[in-house]
């Protein structure tokens, strides 16, 4: 049986050590397709490094 879900640490070179949780929501008419979401525990290190980074990168954005 496939995994539904579970947690994957990263390394990233700016934001550190993230830990996420995902889930793979199966489309029923199809069990080949899936959805994967990736989420982080509010107030957590990771849900912080993530917000730094979206605003790190909406930042660049307007930069260029």
């Amino acid at each position: 049986m496939p995994r539904t879900g579970g947690t994957k640490v990263f390394r990233h070179p700016v934001a550190g050590e993230l830990t996420l949780a995902w889930d793979a929501l199966t489309y029923v008419a199809d069990p080949d397709r899936q959805l994967i979401v990736w989420s982080a525990e509010p107030g957590s290190r990771t849900y912080a490094g993530l917000s730094f980074l979206s605003s790190w990168a909406a930042t660049c954005a307007m930069n260029s």
